[in-house]
């Protein structure tokens, strides 16, 4: 079961900069330097901060010739955008074009489509669509994301009213790779089972 995670303040337009932080990290490298240089009587100190992907441009982390190739890169970029965005990740279009920005051969598709190298599948609901919403019945964003390897990682962020927990879930091998098997699968944990 995962880490419980809270973000608070957040909007839709920075999460795509939110996203691209926590990528940066990921890399090996140091990305950072620092250098101090004697001008005479004073020192000049002088720090540059190198991020990749940059602001504004397409990210190739968790990618390989456009495709995913490491689910579980991409199933946590999404995750952390659904927790950066709180009670606004219910808007997966406005969640698609969003990320579009950052991995633009990745499309969202609904729940029951299956997920592929190119394709993640989403789903936003209460976990039980039937009843009222409550701490038994939490809102959920999940995420079904397969890679070139046949991989495919689930995730699923909920919380009541909005959600801010994550729990990563195992897709039974055999079963969809789609959002609602993530959900299906994950129905025990979340309380519903």
């Amino acid at each position: 079961m995962g880490s419980g995670r809270v973000r608070v303040g957040v909007t839709p337009a920075v999460v795509v900069l939110v996203g691209l932080g926590l990528l940066a990290g990921c890399g090996d490298d140091d990305s950072s330097s620092s250098s101090t240089t004697d001008a005479g009587a004073a020192d000049t100190t002088t720090t540059t901060t190198t991020t990749s992907p940059g602001v504004g441009e397409e990210s190739e982390v968790g990618l390989e010739d456009g495709e995913i190739a490491d689910s579980r890169v991409i199933a946590q970029f999404y995750a952390d955008t659904a927790l950066a965005w709180g009670e606004d990740a219910f808007d997966l279009a406005a969640m698609a074009e969003a990320t579009a920005e950052v991995y633009p051969t990745i499309s969202l598709v609904g729940y029951a489509s299956s997920a592929d190298p190119v394709s993640v599948s989403a789903l936003a609901n209460l976990l039980d669509a039937g009843d009222a919403p409550g701490p038994d019945n939490p809102a959920v964003v999940a995420f079904a994301v397969q890679d070139t390897g046949g991989v495919c990682t689930g995730v699923v962020v909920y919380g009541d009213p909005v959600p801010e927990t994550q729990i990563d879930v195992e897709v039974d091998e055999g079963a969809d790779c789609n959002a609602q098997a993530v959900v299906d699968a994950a129905t025990d944990q979340l309380g519903g089972g």
